[in-house]
């Protein structure tokens, strides 16, 4: 079995089995790593730094122009509350993407 020892945040020795994890989290560590999140890579390269950079500009621009929208068409309270609904969500979405963002790289 392949095990690397790396120290984390509170200077402790972890044992990681990357094989084990691999195994188990396929899928989940495939849609972190969709997501910009480099989990268990020895260093991301400058595809994935740009391939991150490029979701995030899209991603908050989207997010900001949303919130605009709803500003313009605040008079109409179907499209606006519509609108509103979808920012909420995006909302949701970029706090979980700060969480993980900081949390596991």
């Amino acid at each position: 079995m392949y095990m690397v020892k790396f120290q984390n945040k509170s200077n402790t020795e972890v044992l990681c089995d990357n094989e084990l994890n691999q195994s188990r989290f396929k899928t989940l560590l495939y849609f972190l790593r969709l997501g910009g999140i480099p989990l268990q890579l020895k260093s991301p390269s400058k595809l994935n730094n740009l391939y991150k950079t490029v979701c995030v500009v899209c991603y908050y621009s989207s997010f900001v122009c949303g919130f605009m929208d709803t500003f313009v068409h605040r008079h109409d309270l179907n499209e606006a509350m519509t609108k509103l609904r979808v920012n909420f969500a995006m909302l949701f979405v970029a706090w979980m993407h700060f969480s993980l963002r900081y949390v596991l790289c």
